[in-house]
């Protein structure tokens, strides 16, 4: 996702192409979500950079957001740390707020990624990042506002402008 400064200046960019896989140094796949009992395998930024390059075990909170629930992450929309239940993680979080929306995570693997209802798989950023993203007609202009229709696994899918 790419977003502005608060005075409107640079961009930053949170989605990047995979090329591949996570690095061994991430401690869990998103997919397999290898995690202990009460913990989730999230995406998250392992060096202060606003891009999600690694995986994380993190908390799964009390009382967990749903996919399509409003959602809050601690400290920055990168942390791996939100509220949302397990196989979820918060999307298009705001910087200011740190609110977004809890989205479904990708099930099955890599090589065959599986979402349910009419969402598509998008994986991103070496693969730590496995979204179910509402599928899209990019001759339409079907994504809701501020929002554009870009190429994932087996369709195309709505991300926030400037994920592209």
């Amino acid at each position: 996702m790419t977003t502005s400064d608060p005075d409107g200046s640079s961009g930053v960019t949170f989605v990047t192409p995979s090329d591949g896989g996570p690095s061994e140094q991430c401690m869990c796949d998103v997919f397999a979500q290898d995690c202990g009992q009460g913990d989730k395998c999230m995406p998250w930024s392992n060096d202060g950079t606003p891009t999600w390059n690694c995986t994380r075990c993190s908390p799964i909170a009390d009382n967990p957001g749903q996919p399509g629930d409003v959602c809050m992450v601690e400290g920055s929309p990168v942390s791996g740390i939100d509220d949302c239940d397990y196989g979820a993680m918060c999307w298009n979080v705001d910087l200011e707020t740190l609110e977004g929306t809890c989205v479904a995570q990708c099930t099955g693997n890599q090589d065959n990624p599986s979402c349910s209802g009419n969402t598509d798989c998008l994986i991103a950023n070496d693969g730590v990042l496995n979204l179910c993203l509402p599928v899209c007609d990019p001759l339409a202009d079907d994504c809701p506002p501020e929002q554009t229709c870009i190429e994932s696994t087996n369709a195309f899918v709505c991300v926030p402008t400037g994920v592209e």
